[in-house]
């Protein structure tokens, strides 16, 4: 049942009964709360599935980036298990080489890291919406709560008559408020939504390109040691 409804209802009822302003002002209260407690949850919600989905787009990359210098160090000691002598010459042409791996790697990281970081501020004017909103709710209870409090100073019809009206525009102005913390949320997960695919797929090309180079420099390492084998 609607909250109007049911203060009207309590205000005939107490006619006869004994008026109370305390309790249409903890009506009131509890209306703003839920919409409070709406809009935080909600908010909270949505910051850290954004804030989840960034890490681990960074995570991946990450993981992804650090193993490239194993795998050319293995796949490289791989080639060369048969040979005699060959681990000296494998780890002196690893150690020449093993700075501009790390070089690249690092240099991948950095942009994939400047990247996601960039791309995840794309919600913060969504979140700042949010936290007007919330804002406006905290300021429009205290409003509304010296404005029953006025009531109750008034004779006892007026200050029914004026107690009705001001928690039917509380009702109006909690659904409005609500609604906007809604729609602003709703707004911030199209958005998110929709850069998450370029973002992705720029993060893989990151990735590819420094595979790339990495395995130009395993190529450049082979050549060492088989040319140190020659000698």
């Amino acid at each position: 049942m609607k909250v109007k409804i049911i203060i009207l209802a309590l205000c005939a009822v107490q006619i006869a009964t004994g008026f109370s302003v305390n309790d249409i002002l903890e009506k009131a209260q509890q209306l703003f709360n839920n919409v409070l407690n709406e809009a935080e949850t909600t908010l909270g919600s949505f910051e850290n599935q954004s804030n989840e989905i960034f890490s681990n787009l960074l995570d991946d990359a990450k993981s992804k980036l650090n193993d490239l210098v194993p795998t050319i160090e293995n796949e490289i000691t791989k080639e060369f298990s048969d040979v005699a002598n060959a681990a000296p010459k494998i780890q002196a042409c690893l150690e020449a080489e093993k700075q501009n791996l790390s070089a690249i790697v690092d240099d991948a990281y950095k942009q994939v890291q400047t990247l996601t970081i960039k791309e995840s501020l794309v919600t913060v004017p969504f979140v700042g919406k949010v936290n007007s909103t919330i804002n406006d709710t905290k300021t429009y209870l205290k409003e509304v709560t010296s404005a029953l409090e006025a009531c109750a100073k008034l004779s006892f019809l007026k200050s029914v008559s004026c107690s009705t009206k001001v928690i039917s525009n509380s009702e109006d102005k909690a659904k409005s408020l609500l609604t906007n913390v809604q729609s602003e949320i709703e707004q911030g997960k199209q958005v998110l939504n929709k850069v998450l695919p370029d973002v992705s797929a720029t993060i893989t090309k990151i990735v590819q390109s420094t595979e790339e180079k990495a395995e130009a420099i395993g190529t450049e390492i082979v050549q060492c040691v088989q040319t140190s084998l020659k000698a």
